[in-house]
């Protein structure tokens, strides 16, 4: 595959869709003793589960200045303090988000960790780049579905697929996620061809 370029203004990173915090999020996947092999795809792997993870953020309520979990941060501090175990430090991560407890907790644990991960939980929304009347979008949506009024419901679901929402209906309610687009860079032209 092609060398990734960093270059300042721009690299083949952004130019295909991804994020900064994406790749560093790409980048957590391996110990840093371990070696990365770097594809296209597993960059796209990277970045939908940095976004489902910001999206699942944005899902969860408080504002990050309750309480701590003490169980996972412990749990944190010790896959970073064990060599830098940044892979270890995720999964505690991802535990904390799929438990039971109250979102508040997990909030301000979240925020916590993040403090050392550098993934801008506390900015998720403004990662995902997300429709600002989204909340309300969604409401219309479930009062359509409510009032069986398909039609509506598909409709406000075709927008937000347009701005790249993904919608699932489950028992406990609509979620959403972000779907990003990715690019293939323009190909590069010919050796001696004119400009």
């Amino acid at each position: 595959t092609a060398p990734v370029r960093v270059i300042p203004g721009g690299s083949d990173l952004e130019a295909r869709g991804f994020t900064p915090l994406g790749y560093r999020y790409f980048c957590y996947s391996a110990h840093y003793r371990s070696k990365l092999n770097f594809t296209w795809d597993a960059m796209k792997a990277a970045q939908a589960g940095l976004d489902h993870l910001h999206s699942l953020i944005v899902q969860i309520e408080g504002d990050g200045t309750g309480e701590l979990s003490e169980e996972y941060r412990a749990r944190f501090h010790e896959a970073i303090n064990d060599d830098l175990n940044v892979p270890a430090a995720m999964a505690a991560v991802w535990e904390l988000i799929k438990s039971e407890l109250p979102d508040p907790v997990k909030k301000a644990t979240l925020f916590h960790m993040d403090q050392v991960l550098a993934l801008r939980f506390d900015h998720a929304r403004e990662e995902l780049d997300l429709p600002p009347d989204l909340e309300e979008k969604l409401r219309e949506r479930q009062a359509a579905r409510a009032a069986r009024n398909w039609a509506l419901a598909d409709r406000i679901r075709e927008e937000l697929a347009a701005q790249g929402i993904e919608l699932e209906d489950t028992k406990q309610g609509t979620r959403w996620r972000r779907k990003r687009l990715y690019r293939e860079p323009a190909p590069a032209a010919p050796a001696g061809a004119p400009a």
